[in-house]
């Protein structure tokens, strides 16, 4: 079973390879007209400016960190979010040894609940649409919409409504 913990000072190296050996396997996979660039690679290596701004979260099975997640409050430095309330997700990605295994919901969940539990109820994420990653574009937005009475549970579509 996956446990999702903050992520520590100690885990920046492993999370910013992972992001990276993660990235690159699901745009190869899914997206191979995609390419990230050196600038984009160095950004995911750079886990510790990110942790300095943003809550991030580390999952782990049988000890090792396996996925993560990262949660930017609004206004903060990197946020892509403009909507009033509205926290950025961004850099959630699994090991790609456990990709398949649906640990990313668990994670984008905890994300969801970490802040919903905060008081934000809009999530703006980016979403690839192709090209350079990492050079000015080729990335759309999606909005998640959480209504006040939801249990930030099972959302994974934009606009979803929970229960």
């Amino acid at each position: 079973m996956l446990r999702v913990r903050p992520a520590r000072p100690e885990d920046d190296a492993v999370i910013g390879e992972l992001l990276v050996q993660s990235y690159l396997a699901a745009y190869a996979r899914k997206m191979p007209e995609v390419v990230l660039t050196a600038r984009r690679l160095a950004d995911l290596r750079d886990v510790g400016t990110r942790r300095a701004i943003a809550t991030l979260l580390a999952g782990e099975l049988e000890g090792r960190v396996v996925g993560t997640v990262a949660l930017f409050p609004p206004g903060a430095a990197g946020s892509e979010a403009w909507l009033p309330n509205a926290a950025d997700l961004r850099h959630l990605a699994t090991h790609p040894s456990v990709h398949g295994q649906v640990l990313s919901t668990t994670l984008f969940n905890h994300g969801i609940a970490a802040l919903f539990r905060d008081g934000r109820r809009r999530i703006y994420r980016t979403e690839p649409t192709g090209g350079e990653v990492g050079e000015g574009g080729a990335l759309r937005p999606a909005i998640f919409e959480l209504p006040a009475s939801s249990n930030a549970r099972g959302c994974l579509q934009p606009h979803c409504r929970l229960p």
